[in-house]
């Protein structure tokens, strides 16, 4: 396993790119050939796109039917449960380990995010990708495929279907608290996605920004 202290300020000022799994994700085919040679950190199913720097995982029922797949991918695997660790061991080589715990960033009102405790939030995965980017210290972070819907993912528009209340109600409220804490300490969170109803973030185009098609 890499100690997570090891990744503190490791990237200090650069720029990522934050990646969902939200289906807006198609409509930029040169997306995964625009990242190469980028830091991505994204999570869940990405690496059906895509090979990321780190792919974050926070839902057991999500990991342990993946965990195969998931364990072999070349990236860094950041792993962080509620409960025990015990069901999903042997963790990979290659993983970082996180607590997290039952408490949403939009409670916990973070100045800043010091992972060496545990992540604040349950809501979604994304929410443990953003405190993962301050810890390490990016500057700015990019979202793409943060589309904020109930239509699906990209690999799948069908399945699951996203609780509306989940999706238009904790969800921003946490947005807003990642937000503020990259503000506050001199950061910023840009949204790139195509479409989809995120709107706590300033929009960049994503076009102009990759020198991507957007179909």
């Amino acid at each position: 396993m890499i100690p997570l202290e090891t990744m503190e300020n490791a990237f200090q000022g650069q720029e990522c790119f934050v990646l969902g799994n939200g289906p807006s994700l198609n409509r930029t085919p040169g997306l995964a050939r625009a990242l190469q040679g980028k830091l991505v950190i994204s999570c869940n199913h990405i690496y059906k796109l895509l090979t990321p720097r780190f792919l974050c995982c926070s839902d057991p029922d999500m990991y342990l039917p993946n965990k195969t797949v998931i364990d072999t991918q070349p990236c860094i695997k950041v792993l962080s449960f509620c409960d025990s660790f015990r069901s999903a061991e042997p963790l990979p080589p290659d993983g970082i380990r996180v607590h997290r715990v039952m408490t949403e960033m939009a409670d916990a009102k973070p100045q800043a995010f010091d992972l060496s405790p545990a992540y604040n939030g349950w809501s979604v995965i994304l929410d443990c990708c953003l405190q993962f980017a301050f810890f390490v210290g990016c500057a700015t972070a990019y979202l793409l495929g943060c589309d904020c819907t109930t239509d699906g993912h990209f690999y799948d528009p069908r399945e699951p279907r996203v609780d509306p209340d989940l999706v238009f109600g904790r969800v921003k409220r946490n947005y807003r608290a990642a937000k503020d804490a990259y503000e506050r300490n001199g950061r910023k969170i840009l949204n790139a996605t195509v479409g989809g109803t995120l709107e706590v973030f300033d929009r960049v185009n994503v076009s102009q920004l990759l020198d991507v098609e957007v179909l």
